[in-house]
């Protein structure tokens, strides 16, 4: 309980309860320091009497905590308890609020908070033992603004939802005690949004409002409204009743970055985070136990990143930070889903590994400097990361609380939280620039002839190599001299826009290269991309017995004396044909949809298409079509034409994948060259 308003005499003093208003005495073996306090916290105390005073005791076994009348720089310092490894602490700092100490359960979170944040005292204990706030008493003498991320699971849409009935919605009323035992000034809770309607954490607030005389605010804002990652978290502001209310500003919206903003290409990292980090043969079995493919699970670089999670690197085995023995059950699995965001590891080998995210990559995303002096263990750091409270959803809570001390106390112009959020999205963009620098372009090529050997050179004596795909084209160009295969993957890829593990370089009998490799030393060679089988050799198709001549439609004769024009006209196989008007007893005339007169028909030489030749069936099937958004477009491009011999040769080379049109040709072909053969004699 914590007695204020203090009447000392000897070691005896006279109060009243706080909250309560009840009239206490105190008396027993006070420590020499408390007496002449105004106010004290007493763990412990022994209960004597009531007799129109509440008369207690203190003794050795008792704690007391002593408290000096409230300043105004106890507000501008905090103490963070559910600390994890403190990163919202990074935005409290980042506004000018001075931190005194953190409270954490878990020893191994602990550690790593003493290792990002060296010089900040760490009490590695349980907030729900009111003997907690003694030990941060010892650390920390002065009250202080109590910062908390008040446990989750209770009342998140992953979790259970069970409220006040888990036990670990035990950290709501424990923080609102320290607040009481520490005097603090100020409160700042943190939890998922589904906490500000629960019932449960409802009561608390109105408790803490009646009682206590607090002034509550309370607000939801959402990370992805100014980042690349998703964050949608509930903050509420507590004020001593003197201090008045908060005025948080709305947080801002419409940010469009996405993950490839921050995070151009997949990293690798050292051997040994990507080790640690890389999917068990357990973790790859059960994250496919729904039948569901890994890839399902892979970040898409253009979107904004999912809510990272605690159990992002630990949900089918024991969690690095040691909060959890084990992984989650297979029927919890299964029932609720695996939440998860993997990378493909890059690289040149035929195999395919995925990893879960790095912490920093992580970190980028959520606000979160990434540059710190993180754990070795890879998983430990991940889960950590996924509990936080995003530093800029912190820095804009801590500097409205400053401008509103400011416009109390001070005469100057009061703090801005845009303009402290905005010069901590510098610092992540710069630090994540570090992590991912530019891809260097290549340099132009020299203007002087090498003396060296420039291997397989061009006419013009510059390096130059063939380069094929998978599906069937072969390009040549020239290259620098020391150009490797690294290069080339890299130019390839920033064309194409896919990562660097979606392309290998091989031989043209299929051996990988090294990314070292000089392209002078190869002639040609081939680029294997994911997704593509390589081409095959179809077997080829008995031949049609058509002769160019069988390709002129078929006219009776009294129908071409009819309907002849005047003069030649070229005649064409139209792919719009309507077979349906054909008819095997009485054939009739066949009927074209003429292309309008104002696009005349184009003749391309072979020459200008040759290219074409080159497509096997797959390559065929992965180009993509023209784009015709109108008629006069759409005629332009069908009255190209070719040679005859040209299009057989494309149309033997392309097999069966034509398209319904070549189909539709092919059939109209087949019904002239049988209406020539019954009209012959």
């Amino acid at each position: 309980m914590v007695v204020t308003d203090l009447i000392w005499q000897g070691l005896t003093c006279v109060g009243k309860l706080c909250p309560g208003e009840q009239r206490v005495r105190v008396v027993g073996c006070f420590p020499p320091e408390a007496c002449g306090f105004p106010t004290l916290a007493l763990l412990d105390a022994v209960f004597l009497d009531f007799s129109g005073l509440v008369d207690l005791s203190v003794d050795e076994s008792s704690c007391v905590l002593c408290h000096g009348p409230p300043q105004v720089s106890h507000v501008q310092s905090y103490i963070e308890v559910c600390s994890g490894a403190g990163f919202s602490g990074l935005g409290f700092k980042h506004a000018g609020f001075h931190p005194k100490c953190a409270v954490e359960l878990q020893p191994k979170l602990a550690e790593l908070h003493r290792s990002i944040h060296p010089g900040i005292p760490v009490i590695n204990a349980d907030i729900t033992d009111d003997r907690t706030a003694a030990l941060i008493h010892q650390v920390c003498p002065e009250p202080t603004t109590l910062m908390a991320g008040i446990a989750c699971q209770p009342y998140s849409r992953a979790g259970k939802q069970d409220g006040g009935s888990d036990v670990r919605a035990a950290t709501l009323p424990a923080t609102l005690r320290l607040a009481i035992f520490l005097q603090s000034p100020t409160l700042v809770l943190e939890c998922v949004a589904a906490a500000r309607s629960n019932e449960y954490v409802l009561a608390h607030i109105r408790e803490l409002e009646s009682q206590m005389g607090f002034h509550v605010v309370d607000c939801c804002m959402k990370l992805e409204e100014v980042w690349s990652g998703m964050r949608y978290r509930w903050w509420l502001i507590a004020t001593h009743r003197r201090l008045g209310r908060v005025l948080v500003p709305s947080f801002p919206k419409g940010s469009p970055l996405v993950v490839r903003d921050l995070m151009p290409y997949t990293k690798r990292w050292s051997d040994e985070d990507e080790a640690q980090l890389a999917l068990t043969q357990q973790e790859i079995e059960r994250f496919q136990l729904g039948g569901e493919p890994l890839r399902k699970y892979v970040v898409q670089p253009d979107q904004k990143l999912p809510t990272a999670l605690h159990s992002w690197g630990g949900q089918t085995q024991a969690c690095a930070c040691e909060c959890r023995p084990q992984g989650f059950a297979d029927l919890t699995l299964q029932s609720r889903g695996l939440f998860a965001q993997l990378l493909q590891i890059p690289g040149l080998s035929n195999q395919i590994k995925y990893r879960h995210m790095h912490a920093c990559e992580v970190a980028i995303h959520n606000g979160v400097p990434p540059l710190q002096q993180w754990s070795s263990d890879a998983r430990l750091n991940l889960c950590a990361v996924g509990q936080l409270a995003s530093p800029f959803h912190a820095t804009w809570v801590a500097t409205a609380i400053l401008a509103h001390v400011q416009k109390l106390f001070g005469h100057g112009a009061p703090l801005e939280p845009l303009r402290s959020l905005s010069s901590l999205k510098h610092v992540v963009l710069q630090q994540s620039k570090e992590l991912f620098p530019a891809i260097p372009r290549a340099v132009q090529l020299p203007t002087e002839e090498p003396s060296a050997p420039l291997g397989f050179a061009s006419p013009s004596g510059k390096p130059q190599v063939e380069v094929s795909d998978n599906v069937g084209a072969t390009v040549t160009i020239m290259h620098q001299p020391d150009s490797t295969v690294r290069h080339l993957l890299e130019a390839e890829c920033d064309l194409m826009h896919v990562p660097l593990y979606e392309v290998q370089v091989c031989t043209m009998d299929g051996v990988a290269l090294p990314a070292d490799a000089r392209l002078c030393e190869h002639k040609a060679i081939l680029l294997k991309k994911h997704g593509f089988e390589p081409p095959t050799c179809a077997q080829p198709d008995p031949e049609v017995p058509f002769m160019p001549e069988d390709m002129v439609p078929y006219q009776p004769e009294d129908v071409v004396a009819m309907n002849a024009p005047a003069g030649d006209v070229a005649t064409q196989v139209d792919s719009d044909v309507d077979m349906s008007c054909h008819d095997h007893v009485a054939p009739m005339p066949i009927e074209h949809v003429s292309v309008p007169t104002t696009v005349p028909p184009t003749v391309l030489s072979d020459e200008s298409v040759q290219a074409l030749l080159q497509l096997s069936t797959s390559g065929l099937l992965a180009m993509v079509p023209p784009l015709a958004p109108d008629v006069k477009l759409c005629a332009t491009l069908r009255s190209q034409r070719v040679s005859w011999t040209f299009r057989d040769q494309l149309l033997t080379n392309q097999a069966h994948v034509w398209a319904d049109d070549e189909l539709l040709w092919h059939i109209q072909a087949t019904v002239m060259y049988a209406q020539k053969n019954c009209s012959s004699p």
